[in-house]
């Protein structure tokens, strides 16, 4: 009899231990990349991540990235540390520090490419391929504020001028800064450019073998916003 009392005791507390558990798991969820919801208006970003550093997430059609930006108080510790704030060295995606993704005229995003091992941006080498690039020219930023809508105008590969990362430029050099960008395009992309246009760059390191001899050469993608 006593036996089966402490067993009925024993069980009852499992499923007590059990039911506080399954509340846990209720109240704080982290998502996997793959998971990620995309809804029109995230109106606080940590409620994907724990991370107060995350202000939004891009997301580019027909390719994998659909993925948190972070942004530190420099440009270096991003390269080296994930979205939890964790050493990793796949980085993370994240925007220029001097910069507000819901404000500036020109955002600024960066992430790692690689040979030897697949981080986010590695993605953006699709746009080698013209055919590719001419059929896939959207990226969705969605911020705290609003989804924002980009379109591609420009892929250049860019070993030695880096003017593209100037953030002073004044309102009567604007026009002029973007149809430079746009010349620099490997293909041509038609699309209309105005003085009030907002751009989105965005930066990874480049392989390709003709570049092979600059030490520093870069991936460029330029997109004006709709």
């Amino acid at each position: 009899m006593k036996k089966n009392l402490y067993l009925l005791i024993l069980i009852f507390l499992c499923l007590i231990n059990y039911s506080s558990q399954i509340k846990q798991k209720e109240t704080i969820t982290i998502y996997d990349i793959e998971e990620i919801p995309t809804p029109k208006i995230i109106s606080d970003i940590n409620y994907l991540y724990p991370n107060t550093n995350l202000v939004g997430i891009i997301s580019i059609p027909n390719t994998d990235i659909n993925e948190p930006i972070a942004q530190g108080k420099d440009n270096t510790y991003y390269l080296s540390h994930n979205i939890y704030n964790e050493k990793e060295l796949a980085g993370s995606i994240f925007i220029d520090y001097r910069l507000d993704i819901n404000k500036d005229k020109k955002i600024i995003l960066y992430g790692h490419n690689a040979t030897f091992y697949n981080p986010p941006f590695h993605e953006l080498e699709k746009y080698y391929n013209e055919s590719f690039t001419k059929k896939n020219r959207t990226i969705k930023l969605i911020t705290s504020k609003k989804e924002r809508t980009f379109t591609i105008f420009s892929v250049f590969i860019e070993p030695t001028d880096f003017t593209y990362m100037n953030l002073s430029i004044d309102e009567e050099h604007w026009l002029e800064h973007l149809k430079y960008l746009q010349d620099k395009s490997l293909y041509k992309l038609d699309i209309n450019l105005n003085k009030d246009d907002k751009i989105l760059i965005l930066q990874t390191c480049s392989f390709l073998k003709k570049y092979q001899n600059y030490q520093e050469k870069y991936l460029i993608i330029v997109a004006k916003e709709e």
